[in-house]
């Protein structure tokens, strides 16, 4: 275990890597979120916004699904990684690298206030 964003994260398991990689790819693997940034967005522009900000297809996601996406710069370029899960047509939920999780709120709020006003 090392520390990480305030938290203990395993980087090393007693079987190795390979081995619960394929175990994972097998079967199931299970990934707590709980660490990291998450974010909700709600409104009738929350959707439009998010395709903005990522390349989820928000509108082909359906209730309670979620995306692996990638969050984007103005420029087109790659910010991090988030995952985008769809609560209903107007409320989503981005979760954030935890590491980067205040930066990336930093960012995402910058653009909304420039799209938005505020």
């Amino acid at each position: 275990m090392v520390p990480f964003a305030g938290y203990k994260m395993p980087i090393q398991y007693p079987t190795g890597g390979k081995k619960e990689h394929f175990g994972t790819r097998e079967s199931v693997g299970l990934f707590d979120v709980s660490h990291m940034g998450q974010y909700r967005f709600k409104g009738s522009k929350a959707a439009d916004f998010l395709e903005r900000m990522t390349v989820v297809d928000t509108q082909a996601l359906a209730p309670k699904q979620g995306s692996l996406s990638m969050l984007m710069t103005r420029a087109g370029t790659i910010k991090d990684d988030c995952i985008v899960t769809k609560i209903s047509d107007q409320e989503f939920n981005v979760v954030l690298n935890a590491g980067c999780k205040d930066t990336d709120i930093e960012h995402m709020n910058n653009v909304m206030g420039e799209e938005f006003g505020g």
